[in-house]
């Protein structure tokens, strides 16, 4: 597809695409933080706990000060 720069294609029984979008990918966190800091430009971050970081406490403790496990579901279809 990116040779015949096609980003979307369709078929009798699928459909494919290719999109594209910026993200960020952070080198230096102290440089990073500090550039924050200096510009107070806060909403460049996003307040989350780690995923893996709480699974492993709630089996080992049990539950953690102000977090409550919930169980998320997903649905994946593809087609044959």
């Amino acid at each position: 597809m990116e040779a015949e720069n096609v980003t979307k294609s369709t078929g009798s029984k699928a459909t494919a695409s290719i999109s594209e979008s910026v993200k960020p990918s952070v080198e230096d966190w102290d440089d990073f933080y500090d550039y924050i800091h200096k510009m107070k430009y806060y909403h460049l971050l996003e307040r989350r706990p780690s995923v893996s970081g709480c699974r492993e406490l709630f089996e080992t403790k049990g539950s953690i000060p102000g977090v409550v496990p919930f169980v998320q579901r997903k649905i994946s279809l593809r087609t044959l």
